[in-house]
C-alpha cells in the first residue's frame, strides 16, 4: 500500500512549490491543485544522462503527475535546459516558454516577457523580465517569474544578474516576498542589494 501513495494535490487557492536537487543547475515544480510547471530541468552530463530524466521526471511520477502544463527554460544555459528534451519524451508537456533558443528543437516556443501573467487554481503567476529590448548577456535575459498564492510568495530568477535587477528595480517590478530562489546560485554577480532590500526574503534557496 506504502508504494501506491499518493499525496494528495494542494488545495484551491495553494501551491507546492519544490525545488530540486540537480546540483550544479536548476530545477523547480509548481503544483497547484490541477496544473504544473516545471521552472528549469537542470542539467546535462558528459555521458550523456539529464537531470530531466534522473531527477525531475521521477519526482513528477513520484506524486502521480503525468502532465505538464508549462515548461520553463529560464535562458540558455546548459545547466538550467539540459533535462528539457528528456521531459518532452517523457513526459506530456502542453506548453514550452523561454527566453532564449534552446526549446526550439523541441516544438512551439512562447517568450516570457514581463507584464504577462494567468492564475491557475486561485494561484497567481507573473513574469516580470525580460523587457523588449532584450538584455545582451543571456543571464540577463533570464525569465523571472513570480508566484503568489494565499498572500505569500515565491520569486524565481533563473540566473538573472545586477543589470536585469536594476531593470526590474527601475520598472518597479519587485516587491517583497516569502521566498526567493536566488539568481544565479547565489553568484557574486547577483542578488545586489537594492535587490535584496525590496525582496527582504523570509528564506532563500
Amino acid at each position: 500500500a506504502c508504494a501506491a501513495w499518493r499525496p494528495e494535490p494542494p488545495a484551491l487557492g495553494e501551491a507546492r512549490v519544490s525545488v530540486l536537487d540537480v546540483g550544479q543547475g536548476l530545477a523547480a515544480v509548481v503544483q497547484t491543485r490541477s496544473h504544473v510547471l516545471v521552472y528549469d530541468s537542470g542539467p546535462v552530463f558528459r555521458s550523456g544522462t539529464d537531470t530531466g530524466q534522473l531527477v525531475v521526471e521521477p519526482f513528477l511520477r513520484s506524486r502521480g503527475l503525468r502532465r505538464i502544463d508549462v515548461l520553463v527554460a529560464s535562458h540558455d544555459d546548459d545547466d538550467h535546459v539540459g533535462g528539457a528534451a528528456s521531459l518532452v519524451k517523457l513526459t506530456e508537456v502542453d506548453r514550452l516558454v523561454a527566453s532564449g533558443s534552446s526549446l526550439d528543437p523541441l516544438g512551439a516556443v512562447e517568450p516570457c516577457r514581463a507584464g504577462r501573467d494567468w492564475t491557475w487554481d486561485g494561484v497567481r503567476f507573473e513574469w516580470l523580465h525580460p523587457v523588449d529590448p532584450l538584455l545582451k548577456r543571456d543571464n540577463d535575459r533570464s525569465c523571472v517569474l513570480a508566484v503568489r498564492a494565499g498572500g505569500r510568495g515565491v520569486l524565481f530568477a533563473g540566473d538573472a544578474e545586477r543589470l536585469a535587477e536594476i531593470e526590474m528595480l527601475e520598472r518597479g517590478r519587485i516587491e517583497a516576498t516569502d521566498v526567493v530562489v536566488v539568481p544565479h546560485h547565489g553568484s557574486r554577480t547577483s542578488s545586489s542589494e537594492a535587490f535584496v532590500a525590496v525582496l527582504e526574503p523570509r528564506w532563500a534557496v
